[in-house]
């Protein structure tokens, strides 16, 4: 953002994108693409240069969208076999103690924060809004001290959005935005997937965050070898 734009704007602003990516990639229901027409037309009054032009983008494709033909490719691509998974346990390497111990890590920022995560499933921390909602908490509260001058909680805050950005988000985000472009039948979700790639992006390099980008996790032993091995041939669609 713009140099001249104040501490408590930029975190206001941070919070109002990530809230509009999170709410973007929830289920659509009755009536949610019209929320997010309304959220985004607010949100692309603050923002500048290319990602004002993909909030507007997202804006009015939102109140074009069919809304049971979006919720038709919401579940064809989140649900089911999650043909683009919105978990972060489905990318990149293994970690040290499986997903039990991702999980563990990301809850940890919720706790600290006083947070839990809204959806109302199991393993729900590392779901691709999940983890938006909580980048748009982190802001909030941050907004909120700087406010009220608490200048350690505001750095508390701003520090923790730094850390979860680049041990978790920035790092996979990338990833998951290019299966929903490659993959989502609805102009809706292409919008969602350009915001969200370039938002991202855009944050991380405000807040000096550097992630490299891991990819998508091979779902079975066939497709795992296919990843591994040059010389193996392209699969079949």
């Amino acid at each position: 953002m713009s140099a001249s734009v104040s501490p408590i704007e930029r975190a206001l602003h941070r919070a109002a994108m990530y809230r509009l990516c999170g709410a973007a990639l929830a289920y659509p229901g009755p009536g949610r693409l019209a929320a997010i027409a309304t959220l985004a037309e607010r949100v692309a009054t603050s923002a500048r240069g290319e990602l004002r032009t993909l909030v507007g983008s997202l804006a009015r494709v939102a109140r074009e969208a069919d809304e049971p033909a979006v919720a038709a490719d919401y579940v064809s691509l989140f649900d089911g076999a999650t043909r683009c998974a919105p978990y972060e346990g489905a990318y990149g390497p293994p970690r040290m103690g499986g997903k039990s111990a991702l999980l563990a890590d990301i809850a940890a920022f919720y706790v600290a924060f006083g947070l839990e995560p809204s959806h109302g499933q199991a393993d729900a921390e590392d779901h691709i809004a999940s983890e938006l909602e909580l980048m748009s908490a982190l802001a909030l509260k941050e907004a909120w001290a700087r406010a009220e001058s608490h200048h350690e909680r505001a750095e508390i805050s701003e520090s923790a959005s730094s850390a979860f950005l680049g041990d978790h988000l920035a790092r996979w985000a990338p990833s998951f935005v290019e299966a929903l472009q490659a993959l989502s039948a609805e102009p809706y979700y292409a919008a969602v997937a350009a915001l969200l790639g370039a938002w991202v992006a855009a944050d991380a390099a405000d807040l000096g965050v550097r992630a490299a980008t891991i990819p998508r996790t091979p779902a079975d032993p066939a497709e795992a070898e296919a990843f591994g091995c040059p010389m193996a041939p392209e699969p079949a669609d």
